[in-house]
């Protein structure tokens, strides 16, 4: 029986057959990772052998064995095709995911990579590709994308200045979101409020300290002209450290009172340290040693502009003084 069972396989795997216990017992096994899933909205989702989506056509080509078909965007659900090979949970490389985002338009990959890449655009401050990036996906979704796409959004509109963009944004959230979305959109909108109220007052301290030394300088007579223009920098540098106080107060006054976010890293909970990272910020020097959490941040971007400007206020305020009495 043992040489006669053992000929019969000999005879089978030469003509290209298979041992019966070598066939799998069910023949209902799962589709294997190659094939790619159709899933047609109101029915079953079926496999194909291969799918791409014709975007002058705005429909998706099936090859199905030795048939094809043709569907249009509103009668699929989803397209799966195999994964992109090297990505995973773990992708943080933006080339590699910005490559997935092309090739696999509208093929359920685009937007699981739209989801590694958010986040990177924003922490690596390519704010107006995020933008773009989430208003692409964000018209074939289903469903609104997750809240903290929407906050990496929102920062990102924030930093590429879209103001009147990023106010309709959260006028909407505030209407239309959910709890936590609407909670979140409150907050960011008030502190976005915050913030421009800051600026105003940093603009009208500076413009009146500017003009005192514009209409009371030439006026003193016992000073030198180029003593004057020395006069003229310190008024100025009184008037930067007076808004690199007025941040730092509102800073303490968001984090205790109104609990806007808080501050990370080697932050000592005393107003010195406030008053540090308020200088830091509106000097832009970034050493990164404490950090913003929070809606704080979008006060922290708002500063680092504010601060610029001002200082070129100051420099251009500067080289006509020095004109004028040098």
């Amino acid at each position: 029986m043992i040489f006669r069972r053992v000929a019969g396989t000999l005879v089978l795997i030469v003509l290209g057959a298979s041992p019966l216990w070598a066939v799998p017992a069910s023949t209902n096994a799962p589709a294997i990772a190659s094939q790619t899933v159709v899933k047609l909205k109101g029915k079953a989702p079926m496999t194909a052998d291969s799918a791409v989506y014709e975007e002058r056509s705005a429909r998706y080509f099936v090859v199905q064995g030795t048939a094809s078909m043709r569907f249009s965007t509103k009668e699929v659900e989803y397209v799966k095709p195999p994964k992109p090979k090297g990505f995973n949970a773990a992708t943080n490389d933006i080339a590699q995911l910005e490559i997935i985002v092309r090739d696999y338009r509208r093929l359920w990959w685009d937007t699981e990579a739209f989801k590694h890449l958010m986040p990177l655009y924003v922490s690596a401050g390519q704010h107006t590709n995020a933008v773009a990036l989430y208003e692409d996906i964000r018209k074939r979704l289903p469903a609104p994308p997750p809240l903290s796409l929407q906050r990496n959004y929102w920062d990102a509109l924030l930093a590429s200045r879209q103001f009147e963009k990023l106010d309709k944004e959260l006028d909407e959230a505030i209407k239309n979101g959910s709890h936590e979305e609407t909670a979140l959109a409150y907050i960011l909108f008030h502190s976005l409020w915050d913030a421009n109220v800051l600026v105003a007052c940093c603009a009208f301290l500076h413009y009146e300290a500017l003009r005192f030394v514009n209409d009371v300088l030439p006026r003193v007579k016992i000073i030198a002209p180029r003593i004057r223009v020395a006069a003229a920098l310190l008024m100025a540098m009184v008037s930067h450290i007076g808004q690199i106080a007025l941040f730092a107060f509102a800073f303490y006054i968001l984090r205790d009172r109104f609990s806007l976010g808080l501050f990370g890293g080697q932050f000592e909970d005393t107003f010195s340290s406030f008053l540090y990272f308020s200088a830091e910020t509106y000097t832009s020097l970034g050493f990164g040693d404490i950090y913003p959490v929070g809606a704080l941040r979008m006060v922290t971007g708002i500063e680092a502009l504010t601060g610029l400007l001002m200082i070129s206020w100051t420099a251009s305020f500067t080289y006509l003084e020095m004109r004028r009495f040098w």
